[in-house]
């Protein structure tokens, strides 16, 4: 489980430091620049952040990896798994029901960092282990299976144009089933833990 929590942590916080990013780069440049500098170093942004994604995620990992036992990796892996669902929910959906708002998009975007601060803080070490590990487990599965199935739907429908842009219905299923496959891991870890306690 070590290598898994740095494994999401590393993602989760590099997400997070993206996200932030933009924010900043919005406030001191975006919003006082020309729309042709504009879309010149949103493109810039972009293809950085395609190219150093990886490269970060790798290294990030290996450094929580190695002081795992001096940062509570698995409090930012479990808070910023959770940051991160609810920031693609609500900024897939918030727009039914209010206005676009840049401010809303700003504040939405802190989302992932916040819930990792308070990951950090408030998953300790004392809480059940194995109720964690099964929950987290649950959202990796439940991520993988849906994302390969809206992959294996486009390409029946001969609509594979990308695999990384979805569309707001095939969002809500990956989600969807994160958040599924969770719960069924939170009580797989109960039911296990029942069947250890009576014998």
């Amino acid at each position: 489980m070590r290598s898994l929590y740095a494994m999401l942590g590393s993602l989760v916080t590099v997400v997070a430091s993206y996200l932030v990013a933009l924010i900043l780069l919005d406030n001191f440049y975006f919003s006082t620049s020309t729309p042709q500098d504009s879309f010149a170093l949103s493109f810039l942004v972009y293809s950085i952040g395609m190219i150093a994604f990886p490269i970060l995620t790798i290294l990030v990992s290996i450094f929580y990896f190695k002081y795992d036992e001096m940062i509570n990796v698995r409090g930012i892996a479990v808070g910023g798994v959770f940051g991160v669902w609810l920031y693609m929910l609500l900024d897939e959906h918030i727009t039914i029901f209010v206005p676009y708002s840049s401010f809303i998009q700003k504040l939405l975007s802190l989302l992932p960092l916040l819930f990792i601060i308070v990951g950090y803080k408030v998953i300790t070490r004392k809480l059940a282990d194995n109720k964690v590990k099964y929950v987290l487990l649950g959202t990796v599965i439940g991520f993988i299976v849906s994302y390969v199935t809206v992959i294996g739907m486009r390409a029946a429908q001969n609509s594979l144009t990308s695999y990384f842009y979805f569309d707001t219905f095939e969002i809500s299923i990956v989600l969807g089933a994160i958040a599924v496959s969770g719960v069924l891991g939170w009580f797989l870890a109960r039911e296990n833990k029942t069947k250890t306690n009576e014998v």
